[in-house]
């Protein structure tokens, strides 16, 4: 019987507003060729969080590559975890 190990990667949305956790989505991602549509999920809702709490709808998309949005003392972040 042979044993398949599977890489699995967890991409979160995490948001802060000061000090406290306001908000954890995690997407599990078993290949991310495969699984890209669920990679765009988590950005397009990166973007949609960042975007209500402040950040500019136009040209927003060239600063998701940085994968963090601060404005006072609101945070969110994309975070890659295996």
């Amino acid at each position: 019987m042979q044993t398949i190990i599977l890489k699995i990667k967890i991409l979160n949305v995490i948001e802060l507003e000061g000090l406290s956790v306001k908000s954890i989505v995690s997407f599990v991602i078993a290949d991310e060729k495969k699984n890209q549509g669920i990679i765009e999920q988590a950005e397009k809702l990166f973007k949609k969080k960042a975007i209500a709490n402040g950040a500019p709808a136009r040209g927003f998309d060239a600063e998701i590559g940085y994968n963090y949005y601060e404005n006072g003392t609101y945070f969110v972040q994309l975070v890659w975890s295996e």
